[in-house]
């Protein structure tokens, strides 16, 4: 994503202050959608204000926030919605980057989804990877292609972790956590391997352990292959699954997408499937970066 300095930290002439940057980039997505039950236009826009710097002695630090609005179809008619969040303000060095705010969850994994904006399609191989779970802080370390990263909430006590490895177009992540409150726990596999020869593969596993009950137990599972047909145009099959647990009622969910580039930021991009509903879901539309 293209970015656009708009501002920099005023030079004070003071010994020791450093000059820090702060840059504008942005998203947004228009195009029609039908999940099964409504069907109209639908448009995101998403800008990011991304401050950074770096110490005198090395260190860096910064801090981001989110933009957003959208345009949301209802049985009533379109609503709108504008607000600002995802907050994040970090520092980072050899010790690894810890950042607090808006930071999400360590196991919340997900693979290639089809669409311009999503059909659903892969939902279902991590609908309860962060079902409970709160977080307010994160650290992150890599090193020769192994990456850990580690959640917690500072007045919840939810804790979660995911330890990844990457090398020669393989990948594997593992994670798990856990709600202090509950004592649920909630476990996550992922692979991919990319063959450098266009054709990409995803496959993710996941499992909510209910303490109390095996009737809340539930299990996703999901897989995605990708191909590129040329550096312009790309195809994707996705399906996932979903077992509830004792009430041994498997959901199911897949389609097939594709995405076009069309160069200078702009991707025209669509998907076709049915959801965990047995409905017929389509989205058409396009993807721009600025």
């Amino acid at each position: 994503m293209k970015k656009v300095l708009f501002a920099t930290t005023a030079l004070i002439a003071t010994a020791g202050v450093a000059s820090a940057d702060i840059a504008l980039t942005g998203g947004a997505n228009m195009g029609y959608k039908d999940d099964g039950t409504v069907a109209g236009s639908h448009a995101e826009i998403d800008f990011n204000i991304v401050a950074s710097g770096v110490s005198d002695n090395g260190i860096s630090f910064g801090a981001s926030l989110d933009i957003d609005g959208d345009t949301t179809r209802a049985t009533s008619g379109n609503t709108f919605g504008e607000n600002a969040g995802d907050t994040e303000v970090y520092i980072s060095g050899d010790f690894g980057t810890i950042t607090i705010g808006d930071v999400g969850h360590a196991t919340d994994l997900d693979i290639t989804e089809a669409g311009f904006d999503g059909i659903g399609a892969e939902d279902l191989a991590h609908s309860d990877t962060t079902t409970g779970l709160t977080s307010d802080i994160k650290y992150s370390y890599s090193m020769n292609g192994v990456t850990l990263n580690v959640t917690y909430d500072t007045v919840s006590d939810d804790t979660g972790a995911t330890i990844g490895f990457s090398a020669a177009g393989f990948g594997v992540t593992v994670g798990f956590a856990e709600d202090a409150n509950t004592s649920d726990s909630i476990s996550v596999g992922k692979v991919t391997y990319d063959t450098g020869a266009g054709l990409t593969l995803a496959a993710m596993v996941s499992n909510y352990d209910d303490s109390d009950t095996n009737t809340g137990d539930t299990s996703g599972a999901g897989i995605a292959v990708s191909y590129a047909v040329n550096d312009a145009f790309t195809i994707v099959a996705v399906a996932s699954q979903n077992d509830e647990g004792s009430a041994a009622a498997d959901t199911d969910a897949q389609g097939l997408g594709f995405t076009y580039n069309m160069g200078g930021g702009l991707t025209l991009a669509g998907g076709v499937g049915e959801n965990s509903a047995n409905q017929s879901v389509f989205d058409l539309g396009f993807n721009m970066s600025f």
